[in-house]
């Protein structure tokens, strides 16, 4: 008997499950995503294409499903579009979390709003939808008017889909994913007057902000969504509150999540905000560590799995594999993935192992930055990329102890699941321990030598930009991706 449905709307593929009466996964269906557009800083995509197709998934999932069947959503942060609240049609692409035409924006107003960003455990960056929306009515005066009339909703893509859904009468998101849009302030949980005013957005526009689990949307169909949430925050709840943990989730990009309870907390660098919202108004908060997209980076790579070794066979190879700018704790968005070699002079195996070493280095670097002197006494490794043995046992190596890696490779399904069906349980997280390397690995030393190598590469792009990086000294060559 199935118990729940979850819908994971991620940026490269539109997932669905069913959740059967043990809280585990039973079937899972997947398609692509539509595809995104643009050149430079433009990623965007077409909104109507992609409800469309998450619509068709609801409908593979639930078919044979009694019509009360409860429905969790997990879905992508940050991208977003507006529409007219009279037919429903966008009147924005579908602009992608991975878009960074705030950039210029961002630049501008970066010294104008510290303490007010503070606030919000996150940091003013083109990936958040304030400096978009703020861009796009500066550069569209006629859709600006049309937001302070009120004739344009806002919202991301579980938004979006609910309000047609449900042919307009819901028009709501969580906590969760407010949070992420540089908006809403993650102690009341709600939208900030201070920041809608900074960024020029008017609250017409904007959906409510309700629980993330306990809600009752019936669908046209069949079934009812009773939680939503953002997809990282989906992982997060699989960890109990206040538990001693990091939770690494590999995707399109990796996040290290540590819960932190009740209380928000600040670590400079790294991200904060708030886990889920209850019923019941309690807020549960999490540390969040950034490694950007990844993925791309091992796209057309050999599909073979390489093996720790005790000797690195090549100990001057170092990669910074992130595609969409460095992430956490150094948020340089035009900083571009670079090896300290040419591809020419290494074979594409070479080259995979030197992309799953970055990998491994930026999360080991960031549940160092996270954690501080005190390592958390627990490490789970999620997501589609964590059935790349390398992965696992690099991090445990690195790190010194062992690794927990989820069987359970959707776990953001998992944790929507979960949520829909009204189970907090961190017993969900089942996997396999994976030990640090038996023996002498060269892994820890080497892990010494890139992290003097990344920051060589950070200075000079801070002092002289690209160039610099490039050509100054050539310590890094661009990776081709």
């Amino acid at each position: 008997m199935t118990r729940a449905v979850c819908l994971d709307l991620g940026s490269t593929r539109i997932k669905g499950g069913r959740m059967g009466p043990d809280g585990q996964l039973e079937h899972v269906f997947s398609v692509e995503a539509p595809p995104l557009t643009g050149k430079g800083l433009i990623r965007e995509g077409d909104g109507l294409t992609y409800l469309n197709k998450a619509e068709a998934m609801v409908k593979k999932v639930l078919q044979g499903l009694p019509s009360s069947i409860p429905i969790g959503i997990a879905c992508q942060r940050s991208s977003f579009l507006l529409w007219d609240r009279k037919r429903g049609q966008p009147q924005t692409p579908l602009i992608s979390w991975q878009d960074r035409r705030a950039h210029s924006w961002c630049r501008r107003n970066k010294n104008s709003c510290s303490d007010l960003i503070g606030s919000t455990g996150l940091r003013l960056s083109p990936h958040y939808v304030g400096p978009k929306l703020a861009h796009l009515f500066e550069a569209d005066r006629e859709l600006r008017a049309r937001a302070h009339d009120g004739d344009l909703a806002f919202g991301t893509l579980e938004t979006f889909c609910l309000w047609h859904w449900s042919n307009g009468a819901e028009h709501r998101t969580d906590l969760s994913m407010a949070a992420r849009t540089l908006l809403a302030d993650p102690l009341t949980g709600n939208w900030s007057d201070e920041l809608l005013s900074f960024f020029d957005v008017d609250r017409l526009i904007l959906p409510v902000i309700t629980p993330t689990f306990g809600n009752s949307t019936p669908l046209p169909q069949k079934g009812v969504v009773t939680a939503t949430i953002a997809d990282q925050m989906a992982v997060g709840t699989l960890l109990e509150k206040e538990a001693d943990a990091a939770l690494i989730n590999m995707g399109t990009g990796s996040f290290v999540i540590m819960p932190t309870g009740s209380h928000l907390r600040w670590v400079e660098g790294y991200l904060s905000g708030p886990v889920y919202k209850a019923p019941e108004d309690t807020i549960v908060y999490a540390l969040e560590g950034t490694v950007n997209n990844v993925a791309q980076a091992l796209a057309g790579l050999p599909a073979v799995v390489p093996r720790l070794t005790r000797e690195d066979s090549h100990p001057g190879l170092f990669c910074l594999p992130e595609t969409t700018g460095l992430g956490s704790p150094y948020w340089l968005a035009d900083f571009p993935p670079v090896c300290s070699m040419s591809a020419a002079t290494i074979s594409p195996t070479t080259r995979l192992t030197a992309v799953l070493e970055g990998i491994v280095f930026r999360i080991c670097q960031i549940i160092a930055g996270l954690s501080g002197d005190h390592r958390p006494n627990t490490v789970i490794l999620s997501g589609g990329l964590a059935s790349n043995p390398f992965l696992g046992q690099g991090i445990a190596t690195c790190l010194g102890q062992p690794v927990l890696v989820m069987i359970e490779k959707e776990a953001t399904l998992l944790g929507a699941g979960l949520l829909a069906a009204g189970i907090m349980q961190a017993g969900a997280c089942k996997g396999k321990m994976v030990y640090p390397y038996p023996e002498t690995c060269y892994l820890p030393d080497k892990f010494q030598a890139w992290q003097e190598w990344m920051e060589q590469c950070i200075r000079l792009f801070r002092d002289g930009g690209l160039e610099m990086m490039l050509a100054g000294k050539r310590v890094a060559i661009p990776l081709e991706v």
